[in-house]
């Protein structure tokens, strides 16, 4: 039997498709005038460079803690993105790199309490400027008893990483509101994750 974390590859491929294809739907950034993608806390650049390959024009910039950086590159080469991706070392408890068209965090906000989330959320406010979009990627947990993998995930969570959890839309809403953002939508996609979109409140 599976872990209650491990998740199937064909899972994980079809949600990196499904994003792929998000971002190369240029009439959703018809106001964004996205040229560059910025992954917060995105390891070797795998999502990130999916998503470059599939979008003609676009850059992107993967981001994580500064030791990541060398395997970072290294794979970013071997995609033969050099020239239209790179690495930025640094903790987004402190700041974000700027300028992006859309901000990407991939499975991070759940690892995380509500006060840790807030700086996050407030770092990438910072950097983005009023027509950029903040794209989460996190399982819903659902209201009522029906089931839901996020519920038995959030238990785990909740046993093994301190602060960490699964959340509802309601309570991504207010985690967003608080830290200045105004939810825009809710994507649910054929895996358990959705894609939360957010935008900078009262900025556009």
């Amino acid at each position: 039997m599976a872990k209650a974390t491990e998740v199937p590859a064909e899972q994980v491929a079809r949600l990196r498709g499904i994003i792929t294809q998000y971002f190369s739907s240029r009439a959703l950034y018809a106001a964004a005038a996205l040229d560059v993608a910025g992954a917060l806390a995105g390891g070797t650049g795998s999502a990130l460079c999916s998503i470059v390959k599939a979008t003609p024009g676009l850059r992107g910039v993967v981001f994580d803690l500064p030791h990541v950086g060398e395997r970072a590159r290294t794979f970013i080469a071997a995609q033969g993105l050099a020239d239209r991706c790179e690495f930025a070392g640094g903790s987004f408890f402190e700041s974000v790199p700027p300028g992006a068209g859309a901000y990407f965090m991939k499975h991070i906000l759940h690892d995380w309490g509500d006060a840790e989330c807030a700086t996050i959320l407030v770092a990438c406010r910072k950097a983005m400027d009023a027509s950029a979009r903040l794209l989460i990627c996190e399982r819903i947990v659902p209201g009522g008893n029906e089931p839901s993998s996020a519920k038995l995930i959030d238990l785990h969570m909740m046993m093994t990483n301190h602060g960490g959890r699964e959340r509802t839309e309601k309570e991504y809403r207010a985690l967003l509101e608080a830290a200045g953002f105004e939810l825009q939508r809710v994507l649910p996609t054929s895996t358990p994750w959705s894609v939360i979109e957010a935008m900078k409140a009262g900025e556009r």
